[in-house]
């Protein structure tokens, strides 16, 4: 099964790339985590909450958690939205051997 680690609510990614009438989502599990701890147990921003709901996907439930390093065995992409994100990815990781990371 393809995986995809994501420091963003997964469903905007679910949503927008892989089109329900293609049939794909059952082929995908897509994660998101922290990367720092200062949202660590908290909900999703209620701006970010705001525009996913404008799209119709929802977010309840979702809380953050922090990334570990047994993630980089779990999902074969680790996904960063900048460098600030990529540098704490290679810290809790260790590195990047199979070059799963992605920004």
């Amino acid at each position: 099964m393809f995986r995809q680690h994501l420091p963003f609510p997964h469903g905007r990614i679910r949503n927008e790339r892989y089109d329900k009438k293609a049939n794909l989502s059952d082929q995908f599990y897509i994660a998101s985590a922290a990367t720092s701890t200062e949202e660590i147990g908290n909900s999703v921003h209620r701006g970010t909450r705001a525009k996913l709901a404008q799209a119709g996907i929802a977010c309840d439930g979702h809380q953050a958690r922090q990334m570990t390093k047994a993630d980089y065995d779990k999902y074969d992409y680790l996904i960063g939205m900048d460098e600030w994100n990529i540098r704490n990815i290679k810290r809790i990781t260790g590195g990047d051997p199979r070059e799963r990371y992605l920004k």
